[in-house]
């Protein structure tokens, strides 16, 4: 039986026990004791108390659902037992008390009370001066220890028990998928060569994941701790997530190294791509496919974006109902991620339709999580049908914590696709409008301190504002500049950018034929990095230095493989075959 079960089981019992309870003794030791489950448990069930006058049964029965007796003193114990079972009236009394203080400790009413002190705290803060910018308000520093006790030379281990990884539960590459992305943001943010390894090691396990010799398949997904894949190729989230991972690569700025074997492997995935048969499959292959420009994806890639974007649209208008407007008939898990991909690739493809669709999608979801409300409520794991009345929060489930980053996201994309206030924004913006406007003056918006917003992303339950600065902290990660902003020049190049600003704002004009030669550890951070790209770097018009190519590293594009030559070498990414153990 597992730890779940087990602790469920004890609970119910415990809930029983408690019920047929009338007089509950807490007689502890110590007057220290700040906390006790016991009696928190006792008192919500409606017991009256007899305690040893510790901190928290001095705070918590002061009111009179219970009487205090003096440490080691088993005579008054007895006294104050004795004087409730003798005195109906008294002991009635006490109890109604301790139902009334256990109504208090619900969920609920502590989501409440702690939402009144936020609201409070919000509306003491300083009024900004009329015409005045508010104050940049910093992220909480990242603290990378966890990530760093699961990640090893393979990947991420899929499970731990508290700090430690279980080794058992082996590796998946539906999380390893999302550690490559993690690891691009963080080697950007943090400027940590660990980093650098940490993508390197993630996009190994997924290069290895692929059949070469069926690549329409789909991708492995589970590896145990040995190194040894335990399925066999198949469609699926796992598959959608490692192109989104792969996307990101290429899309990066500056240019990596990696950038070219991930966009060789992603053409070789066209197939598995096309296969993707569930909604989630395909809105992850499609902002995979969305975050690289137009002009650095291939044809072949950019006519499957067109066609799963067009697949994701017409589930949508399949189901869509005037009082459900979404693409399936329930509400499960990752849900802001289907409105997201259609606004990625509206925005990507110049394609106002599925940008209105994305946005009318994303807008009903919002007022599903009562995102124009004070709290924010996720879809619980046991998930919304059509057509099933509303249902309490306990009788939803557990709210997920990737839900919440998706729904940021999918915010963040709102921006991103509507910025500049261009006319597609505009004129399909929702009609309610509220989270949007919302999510335009983010950057404008005062914020409660970090550590108080990082504690509520944890418990899922957020004020809009705190949503927000869960944004603030996710954005600095984001590209700064919205990717399908980069213009054509109509004079053929006469007026074009210098070098230097043309490799940070248009890699379109770019084909690699070699970048950041040398150790990983030999390359400069910094500054320094972009020259250091920019010298290994030629355009496509010819111009660039070509200083430091060396010939052994470097191809021509290969024919009918478009955007697949250059600097597409798979050697830089390690491969599982020498280390695998042999059957």
């Amino acid at each position: 039986m597992c730890c779940s079960s087990i602790t469920s089981s004890l609970s119910r019992e415990l809930a029983v026990l408690l019920a047929r309870t009338d007089l509950y003794l807490t007689p502890y030791r110590s007057r220290e004791q700040i906390v006790s489950g016991a009696l928190s448990f006792a008192v919500a069930a409606g017991c009256s108390v007899v305690s040893t006058p510790y901190f928290y049964a001095e705070d918590l029965l002061s009111s009179g659902a219970g009487a205090l007796v003096p440490f080691g003193d088993a005579a008054a114990l007895a006294a104050a037992v004795n004087g409730y079972l003798e005195a109906p009236d008294q002991l009635a009394a006490a109890r109604t008390e301790a139902r009334r203080i256990g109504q208090e400790l619900a969920w609920r009413s502590v989501a409440q009370t702690t939402m009144e002190v936020l609201d409070e705290a919000v509306r003491q803060q300083p009024a900004p001066t009329p015409g005045q910018l508010p104050a940049q308000v910093s992220a909480p520093r990242i603290r990378p220890d966890h990530l760093l006790t699961l990640v090893d030379d393979v990947g991420i281990m899929q499970h731990a028990l508290g700090t430690i990884p279980l080794r058992s539960s082996g590796y998946c590459l539906d999380d390893v998928a999302r550690l490559a992305i993690v690891a691009l943001g963080l080697e950007r943010e943090l400027d940590d060569p660990r980093y650098q390894r940490m993508l390197v090691s993630a996009l190994a396990f997924i290069f290895d994941a692929r059949d070469p010799d069926r690549p329409g398949v789909g991708m492995r997904n589970f590896m145990d701790y040995s190194r040894r894949w335990r399925d066999q190729p198949h469609s699926g989230d796992h598959v959608g997530r490692a192109v989104w991972a792969l996307g990101s690569v290429v899309a990066a700025q500056p240019l990596r190294e990696e950038a070219g074997p991930c966009l060789r492997v992603l053409m070789e995935m066209l197939p598995a791509m096309k296969a993707a048969a569930s909604p989630r499959e395909v809105a992850f292959t499609v902002l995979g496919l969305s975050r690289p420009a137009l002009g650095v994806l291939p044809e072949p890639a950019q006519d499957v974006l067109h066609d799963l974007s067009g697949r994701l649209s017409g589930w949508y208008e399949e189901h869509r109902r005037d009082d459900w407007l979404w693409f399936e008939e329930r509400l499960t898990y990752d849900n802001a991620r289907l409105p997201q991909a259609l606004i990625a690739a509206g925005h990507r493809l110049d394609n106002p339709a599925l940008l209105k669709s994305g946005l009318e999608a994303l807008d009903w979801y919002a007022e599903q999580c009562a995102l124009h409300t004070d709290i924010v409520r996720l879809v619980g794991n046991r998930w919304r049908r059509s057509g099933e009345p509303p249902r309490g929060w306990i009788a939803e489930g557990d709210e997920q914590p990737l839900d919440a980053a998706a729904l940021v996201e999918a915010l963040a994309e709102v921006t991103i696709a509507t910025a500049n206030a261009s006319t597609a924004g505009r004129r399909y913006a929702p009609s309610s409008g509220s989270w949007v406007a919302t999510a335009r003056a983010w950057r404008c918006t005062t914020s409660l301190p970090a550590g108080v917003m990082t504690a509520l992303a944890r418990t899922g339950s957020m004020t809009t504002k705190a949503l927000s600065r869960l944004w603030r902290i996710c954005k600095r990660g984001w590209p700064s500049r919205p990717p399908g902003c980069r213009r054509r020049l109509p004079d053929g190049g006469a007026s074009r950018a210098p070098r230097a600003d043309r490799l940070a704002d248009s890699p379109a004009t770019l084909r690699t034929v070699g970048t950041g030669h040398g150790p990983a550890c030999r390359r400069p951070r910094g500054p320094r990095r972009r020259r250091h790209a920019l010298r290994h770097t030629r355009f496509a018009d010819g111009g660039g230095a070509r200083r430091g190519l060396s010939t052994g590293l470097c191809r021509r594009p290969e024919p009918g493989r478009p955007g697949v030559g250059g600097h597409a070498r798979l050697a830089r990414i390690p491969s599982f075959e020498r280390l695998r153990p042999r059957a």
